[in-house]
């Protein structure tokens, strides 16, 4: 009963949200608990519009669909490039939030950074922060007290893919992206977002997904496609998947974002299994790549272990890496116990049937031990 009326009420407050004007939700999002917008507003946050989420406790599970109702910033990001022109005129909002960052152990550090639309190169969104200058500051004590045009550029950069008004916390200090009394600043912004149409958005998008500058970037833009472009999401993600195989734009994710692959399992789809199943025994990619590509590999089996017909060739594949006792061994054990899964033992004689998946991992026949068998 209590159950079912607080699921009415999440039901009401979503709905009451949702309905609600961006002027009526950036106001509301002054009022949110400082906890709640210090953790929107932080470095690891995700994308605030998408419906799903990685789970598990890094990150690394499968893809779930979000329950409940959305908070004020939230709805706000949700309502997409419709928000856009009323966000860039919030930009020099003073108002206060209810948040306000450092004190006594902690200092508020401004910096100054501008994630353009057309990147000429690779963007870092971050200052370059020595021990020291993190020392110094902290003596300072310095604090800063969360604007309305802080959050706008927040909720512009979390629309259009873009890392604005971003928190970055250290020990001892806390950097935040301050921008809403600098004139130059937000007229170019405005320049550049201002008449943004769906085509254009679209192009923007996939453009962070072709030709990133960051992982993150990547997974991001893909979430944003497959969440406003579903009739078209399918044949992107396949271009993505093919594209993004064996190597990373500057790096990988570590929890903080989902990868590509637990990315497109919202739109998981018989036409995508075939081609991560394909990619997967693709001896030439392995070849090129080497031992880097690994992680890829990890990436692959999780997408492949959750789909109809193709969970016991990834646990199979999984077996044959760990019988190989590469490098990343240990991950392919920690995959298989996620699946509730035991390592098998190799035997050293022909295989009874085709080799595992004909990639040529590894020539072994793969008996179970104490896991039996076990249908997708």
């Amino acid at each position: 009963m209590i159950a079912t009326a607080l699921s009415i009420l999440a039901t009401v407050m979503a709905f009451s949200a949702g309905d609600k004007s961006n002027a009526e939700l950036l106001a509301d999002s002054l009022k949110l608990n400082p906890s709640i917008l210090l953790e929107h507003l932080s470095s690891s946050s995700a994308s605030l519009s998408d419906k799903y989420f990685a789970s598990g406790t890094k990150g690394d599970g499968p893809m779930v669909r979000r329950n409940g109702s959305r908070d004020s910033l939230e709805a706000l990001v949700g309502k997409g490039i419709g928000a856009v022109p009323y966000l860039l005129s919030k930009l020099e909002s003073q108002n206060p939030s209810l948040l306000e960052l450092g004190g006594t152990f902690v200092a508020a550090i401004p910096f100054k950074n501008h994630d353009p639309r057309y990147r000429k190169g690779p963007v870092d969104p971050w200052p370059l922060v020595e021990e020291d200058d993190v020392s110094n500051a902290a003596n300072a004590k310095t604090k800063y007290r969360v604007r309305e045009g802080d959050i706008a550029l927040f909720a512009l950069g979390q629309i259009v893919n873009r890392w604005y008004g971003i928190l970055r916390c250290y020990p001892g200090a806390t950097f935040y992206s301050y921008h809403s009394d600098d004139k130059s600043f937000v007229q170019e912004v405005r320049n550049e977002w201002k008449a943004l149409s769906l085509a254009q958005f679209e192009q923007v998008i996939l453009t962070d997904i072709f030709h990133p500058d960051s992982y993150a970037r990547q997974s991001l833009a893909l979430a944003k496609y497959r969440s406003m472009f579903p009739s078209k999401s399918e044949n992107i993600a396949e271009k993505c998947i093919l594209n993004a195989y064996g190597s990373f734009p500057k790096g990988r994710p570590s929890g903080r974002f989902p990868t590509i692959f637990q990315q497109i399992q919202p739109i998981a789809c018989e036409r995508l299994d075939k081609v991560c199943y394909k990619l997967l025994l693709d001896e030439k990619k392995r070849s090129r790549f080497g031992p880097d590509y690994r992680f890829t590999e990890l990436d692959i089996l999780g997408y492949l272990v959750l789909r109809p017909g193709y969970k016991e060739k990834a646990i199979d594949y999984a077996n044959a890496a760990i019988a190989k006792k590469g490098s990343l061994a240990s991950h392919f054990s920690k995959f298989l116990q996620m699946q509730g899964e035991i390592p098998r033992e190799p035997e050293l004689h022909a295989h009874d049937g085709e080799p595992l998946g004909g990639q040529g991992l590894i020539s072994v026949t793969l008996v179970p031990t104490s896991a039996s068998n076990k249908s997708p």
